[in-house]
This record gives C-alpha cells, sequence and structure tokens, in this order.
C-alpha cells in the first residue's frame, strides 16, 4: 500500500475522530453538563452568594415541597396542560385544514408553503411583541378586525379568562406552518388508487376524506400531536414577550399566563421568585421529567405499526 493511500486514509480518520470529539464536547459542555448541574444544584439550598459546597445539603426537599406542598406548582401544571390542550388542538386543526386546502394547488404550493414556514422560523419574541400589538384591546388590528365584521371587540391579554388562550392562539399561529409541512408530506403519501376508487364506488369529497385520507394520517397526527405537547411544554418566548411589561408581571394578568415555564424563570431569575435558584433548579428537573416522559411516549408511537 503506498504511502499516499496511508496519508488519506490517517487524514480522514483524524476528520472522523475529530468531528466525534467535537460533538462530544458541544453535547456535553452544552446539554449534559448543565442538566447535571441542575440536578446538583436542586439538592441544595443554594441562592447563588457562596460556592454551592458550602451550602446546605437539602436532598429532595425541594421535590417533596415543589410536589406536595407548593400550590403554584401544581396550578401552573394544570394551566400548562390547559395551554397545551389549546395550542395543540388549534394547531393540529389548522395545519391539517390548510394543508387539504392548498394540496391540489400545485402551482402556487411552493409559495403557500413559505407563507405559512414563515412564522415558525421567526423567533417566538419576535412573535410576541408582533402580536402584542396585534391584540391590543383598544388599538389592536385583531379587535378592529372583529368590528368591522360586526362581532363583539374582546380584552385578550386584558382579561384573565382570555389571556391563556390568545397566547395558545399566537403559539399555535407560530407553529402552523411545522404541522402544515408534515400534513401535507403525509398527503402526497396517500395512494391516489385509492381515492379514485372511492370516487368510482360514489363516494363524496367528505366520505373520501373521512374514510380514507383521515385514517391514514393517523400516524403524522399523532407524532404532530406529541411533538407539539413537548414543545406546549418549553414554550417561553411567546408568553414572556406578551406579557412583559404590559401586566404586573410577566405571566399575568394575575398569573393567567404562568405555565410551568414561566413559574420557573420566575422562581430562579426575578425578585418575585427571590432568586431561589436551587428550587428553580428543581423545577427545571420536573420539567426534564415530564418531556422525558413524552418522548418515550414518541418514540412507542413511531415504532406502532398501523393496520386499515
Amino acid at each position: 500500500m503506498s504511502l499516499n493511500v496511508l496519508g488519506v486514509r490517517r487524514g480522514q480518520r483524524a476528520m472522523v475522530y475529530g468531528s466525534l470529539l467535537f460533538l462530544v464536547v458541544f453535547y456535553g459542555g452544552f446539554r449534559l453538563w448543565p442538566m447535571g448541574y441542575s440536578i446538583v444544584l436542586s439538592l441544595f439550598n443554594w441562592r447563588g452568594l457562596k460556592p454551592i459546597w458550602q451550602q446546605h445539603f437539602v436532598g429532595l426537599s425541594h421535590y417533596k415541597f415543589a410536589l406536595v406542598r407548593d400550590p403554584l406548582v401544581l396550578e401552573s401544571l394544570l394551566r400548562t396542560l390547559i395551554f397545551s390542550a389549546e395550542l395543540v388542538g388549534i394547531s393540529t386543526a389548522l395545519g391539517l385544514l390548510v394543508a387539504v386546502l392548498i394540496r391540489n394547488h400545485r402551482r402556487a404550493q411552493p409559495t403557500l408553503r413559505l407563507a405559512y414556514f414563515l412564522p415558525y422560523i421567526v423567533p417566538a419574541v419576535v412573535s410576541g411583541l408582533l402580536m402584542r400589538v396585534l391584540f391590543q384591546p383598544q388599538f389592536g388590528s385583531v379587535n378592529a378586525l372583529l368590528t368591522a365584521l360586526g362581532l363583539p371587540a374582546q380584552p385578550w391579554m386584558a382579561s384573565p379568562k382570555s389571556a391563556l388562550l390568545t397566547v395558545a392562539l399566537v403559539a399555535a399561529w407560530a407553529r402552523l406552518g411545522y404541522n402544515v409541512i408534515l400534513f401535507l408530506a403525509g398527503l402526497d403519501q396517500i395512494p391516489t388508487d385509492l381515492l379514485d376508487a372511492a370516487r368510482v364506488d360514489g363516494a363524496g369529497a367528505w366520505q373520501a376524506f373521512w374514510r380514507i385520507t383521515f385514517p391514514l394520517l393517523m400516524p403524522v397526527m399523532l407524532f404532530i400531536v406529541v411533538t407539539g405537547s413537548i414543545a406546549a411544554l418549553q414554550e417561553f418566548g411567546v408568553i414572556y414577550a406578551m406579557t412583559l411589561g404590559s401586566t404586573e408581571v410577566v405571566g399575568g394578568p394575575v398569573r393567567a399566563t404562568t405555565v410551568f415555564s414561566i413559574l420557573l424563570y420566575l422562581t430562579a431569575f426575578s425578585e418575585v421568585g427571590g432568586f431561589n435558584y436551587s428550587y428553580g433548579a428543581t423545577l427545571a428537573v420536573i420539567l426534564f421529567l415530564l418531556i422525558f416522559g413524552l418522548t418515550l411516549i414518541q418514540f412507542r408511537v413511531m415504532r406502532t405499526h398501523w393496520e386499515y
């Protein structure tokens, strides 16, 4: 074997090892290390004044307090479930509707895909700031449109009764393009022979959709629901931007939009929670466990064999 070949192989091997080392360092430094440190931090009573090894070790007392004695945790978890159901339900239903409507527009479909997908790649804080202006009760464009259509104006973020639904609508709008792309991919995989046979047998458009298209889209829909639920648990940017400076505290009004991620932020990084880093780390670990459980469900869904 020539020296040139040996040199090339050594160079390729060094490149592979270097790439793997970069991934290990990057993932370990920005993922594993913060996760591990958060777990350690949750076992102490640390507020950032002294090194952690000089703080009082409290074991699992933070977890016991959070899951048993802290009413704010239970309230935020229930609020998160409601928010997740609203976000996932709205974005999934609208995503399927839009995908079905634009599927037959072959020439305009690339432009429509881009138009619907753009909000998904816009930073959440930017979307929240933009929508806070549009949903402004007195001068917002949304209420102006409702008034022009003869419908009553809504308080939106000004009322605790409608604030959570408002941020869910904005988050669903931001996620709509992602769902549309997935549904379009699922629709393209449905054999046209089945739909043609249904038309020959006299089935209408609604019957063909309900009896053929919808069941065949079930794997895609379940994937969207599970991944959407995981994203809803982590939603922060939209709620932060829409409530920052417009109410008495982030997550308002009157804690109406204080979902679990917002409670975590308020606990660890604001005067409201007293900058309680250890308890904030405890909430972060609990959130991680919830997301990990949903991820296991996602893996189980992806391994499911569907029969029709």
